[in-house]
């Protein structure tokens, strides 16, 4: 994953020079297109590793012997699970909409600059928006690679088990939350 991230980032930074010569509205609809291809593959491997992990879970759970109860563990993981990825979604969207207003930004302060206009603040202004939002994508990413697994020794410790993972969910997704806001501001 971190290969493929890596990757990903070495191309843009050597086709950025190349592209950076063309349309910056077909250098954006590459990057635009380029991203969704990421964001498309690593959902494949979250849920490659889902159900790979689901196998594991099934193991685990011989300790437990009655069906009802395996059943809800099951279904309270894999909720988990969606929950994790319903959030990071929706905050890689809203990192892309914030992508596009700066690209519309950049776009008039390049208008504002061939007029003649001094636009030295903007680009500063823009290259620490540009900073926050990859650093909040590079948080979004990693906590979209999480996996909450239950791991309950004993069927009376089992509810504590569980709500010990929702709190870790929910403490994950408040710091990626504040870092998406962060990048807004």
């Amino acid at each position: 994953m971190r290969n493929v991230l890596f990757l990903a980032i070495v191309l843009s930074a050597f086709s950025g020079s190349v592209v950076a010569q063309s349309n910056p509205r077909e250098v954006r609809s590459t990057i635009r297109q380029e991203r969704l291809e990421n964001r498309v593959e690593n959902r494949e491997e979250r849920r490659a590793s889902i159900s790979a992990n689901r196998e594991e879970f099934k193991a685990r759970m011989q300790a437990i012997r009655d069906e009802r109860k395996l059943a809800i563990l099951e279904r309270i993981e894999e909720k988990l699970a969606k929950i994790n990825e319903r959030r990071t979604d929706h905050f890689l969207k809203v990192l892309e909409r914030l992508r596009e207003i700066l690209a519309k930004i950049q776009s008039r302060s390049d208008r504002a600059e061939a007029n003649g206009k001094n636009v030295s603040s903007v680009d500063t202004a823009i290259a620490t928006a540009e900073t926050a939002i990859d650093a909040a994508e590079a948080a979004v990413n990693t906590q979209a690679d999480k996996v909450y697994e239950l791991t309950i020794d004993d069927e009376t410790t089992a509810r504590s088990d569980v709500g010990a993972a929702m709190k870790k969910l929910q403490e994950d997704l408040r710091a990626t939350r504040e870092m998406v806001h962060k990048a807004r501001t």
